[in-house]
């Protein structure tokens, strides 16, 4: 058996002895068998563990498709308007006006189809090229 030193007793304590003198009883657990990973994909072959990429992706792609179609079926696009009081800018081009609300519009078809980053693509687009600000909360767009 294992012999311990206690520093608080000043002597060596013999394991075995004392776990014998207080009855406790040592059983060896017997370890569980571990599948082997062949076995274990055929058991949780739909658990989603041990499913090939390209069905994930196939799958991603198929839920994408499902949201786009519901989308679709819930109607027209959300109207934005351009907020002259917000504006910084006096004089509009009504050209100008017409394609910024088209890039609006565009951005707004991105948003409603879940294509988040198209339609940050575009956000950007008209504050670089036409320094244009838009507000989701309230559907606005003002130049900046």
């Amino acid at each position: 058996g294992d012999m311990v030193a206690v520093n608080e007793l000043d002597e060596v304590l013999n394991v075995a002895e004392y776990v014998k003198a207080k009855g406790y009883v040592y059983t060896k657990k017997d370890k569980k068998e571990k599948k082997d990973k062949v076995k274990k994909a055929v058991d949780d072959e739909f658990k989603g563990e041990f499913r090939s990429e390209e069905w994930r992706e196939a799958r991603k792609k198929k839920k994408y498709e499902k949201k786009a179609e519901k989308g679709k079926e819930k109607g027209t696009l959300r109207m934005w308007r351009f907020d002259s009081e917000r504006s910084n800018a006096t004089q509009y081009d009504e050209e100008k006006l017409a394609q910024i609300q088209a890039k609006v519009m565009e951005r707004e078809a991105y948003r409603q189809s879940r294509k988040y980053d198209e339609a940050d693509d575009v956000r950007v687009y008209l504050e670089m090229d036409y320094s244009v600000q838009v507000d989701d909360d309230s559907r606005i767009w003002y130049f900046e």
